[in-house]
Formats: C-alpha cells, sequence, structure tokens
C-alpha cells in the first residue's frame, strides 16, 4: 500500500512483499536501500496518485540522507508534477550543495520561466560549480543535457 511504501521511505521499514528474514543485501545498506527503493516505487506511482507525491516531496525538503533526499527529487522531478517549477526554486535554497545542483538542473532541462531569476542568484553561489553552471546558463554557453 502507499502506506507501507511511505512508511518504508520515512523510516526505513520492511517494503512491501519483501520476504522475511534477512535481506539479499548487506546489512550496513539496508536503511537507505529500503528507502530509495520506496522512493523509486512510490515515483513510479506519483503521476497517478497524490498521495505518493507527498511522501516524496517531504523527504526531498527535509531529510537529512542526502542519497535518499537526491533519489526523491529526482523521482519528484520525473513525476511531471503541476507544482515542479516553485518546488525546485525553493529547493535552490537548500544548505546541501548537491540538492541546489541537481534543482539548478531540473529547472534547466525543463527550460522552466524561472530559470533566469535562479542562475542569476546563484551566480553568488557558495559552491563554485553551481556558479559556473548559472553562469554558463545565463551566457547562453553549451551546457550539457544532464539526466537527472
Amino acid at each position: 500500500t502507499t502506506a507501507d511504501l511511505a512508511a518504508a521511505l520515512l523510516h526505513g521499514t520492511r517494503l512491501p512483499g519483501e520476504p522475511d528474514g534477512p535481506p539479499p543485501w548487506p546489512v550496513y545498506l539496508d536503511h537507505t536501500y529500503r528507502r530509495q527503493t520506496a522512493a523509486r516505487v512510490l515515483g513510479e506511482r506519483a503521476g497517478h496518485s497524490v498521495d505518493c507525491l507527498g511522501p516524496l516531496l517531504y523527504v526531498a525538503a527535509h531529510d537529512e540522507d542526502e542519497d535518499v533526499r537526491l533519489r526523491c527529487l529526482e523521482q519528484v522531478f520525473a513525476s511531471g508534477w503541476v507544482g515542479l517549477d516553485a518546488f525546485l526554486v525553493a529547493m535552490t535554497f537548500d544548505s546541501m550543495d548537491s540538492v541546489r545542483q541537481l534543482a539548478l538542473k531540473g529547472l534547466a532541462l525543463r527550460e522552466f520561466p524561472s530559470l533566469h531569476a535562479v542562475a542569476t542568484r546563484l551566480l553568488n553561489d557558495p559552491d563554485s560549480g553551481i556558479r559556473e553552471q548559472a553562469a554558463g546558463m545565463l551566457t547562453g554557453a553549451s551546457w550539457p543535457r544532464w539526466r537527472l
């Protein structure tokens, strides 16, 4: 169910349908693997159910695990959610460089109208890679088509 997947995403609990017993992956990966898998499944369903989108948005914006946050952000991007532009703009204010960078890439890939204003602001970002990407986007320089 969606509630079970949300619990797995938020808390790393067992995935729906996961067999009893030890997991087939190394124990040290247990928590992150379950959470990222739950994010992927919720992302696949997010286009059809707003209940699946909510946990992804929450974790993408608030979680401490960078890998899980990035996976959720990728899934929100892929969902086609109508609020994506505003959400990605909000994520460009995040404290994690990787989240800000992924959000900037997402704005560029979808060619959202907010890209110019965000890229202008990110010219002053503390991360040099983000500053360079923002400058390139503003000058019309050729930039790679990143995949999220």
